[in-house]
C-alpha cells in the first residue's frame, strides 16, 4: 500500500470511529488533546484488534485502485493510559508480543 493509501485508510479509520464514538464523547477526546498513534499492521493484526474494547469499525477497501475489494486495511482502538510502554501498548492491542 502507497504512502497516500495507508493515509486516507487511515483517516477513514479514524473518522468512522469519532462518528461511532457520538457528539459528546468525541468532543470530550478532542478537548484532551487527541492523541493518535499510527503503525503498519498486517490484515492479521487488524482482525485481532477489532476485538480489543474501544476498538472502532474495520475499514475495507473498495478496490478501485491498489488494494483487492473487501480488503481490511484499517482500524482505530481507543487510547491506552498515558505513559505506556510502546511494547505494551502493542501487546494490549495484539496480545501477543513482538
Amino acid at each position: 500500500m502507497s504512502t497516500g493509501k495507508a493515509a486516507a485508510q487511515a483517516a477513514h479509520a479514524l473518522f468512522a470511529w469519532v462518528m461511532e464514538l457520538g457528539p459528546e464523547p468525541s468532543v470530550e477526546w478532542f478537548r484532551a488533546g487527541p492523541q493518535v498513534c499510527v503503525g503498519w499492521q498486517g490484515e492479521v493484526e487488524l482482525l485481532a484488534g477489532a476485538a480489543a474494547v474501544g476498538a472502532g469499525p474495520l475499514i475495507h477497501d473498495a478496490g478501485h485502485t491498489e488494494i483487492a475489494p473487501g480488503s481490511v486495511t484499517a482500524l482505530v482502538v481507543a487510547p491506552v493510559p498515558a505513559g505506556t510502554p510502546r511494547r505494551r501498548r502493542w501487546w494490549q492491542l495484539t496480545g501477543r508480543k513482538r
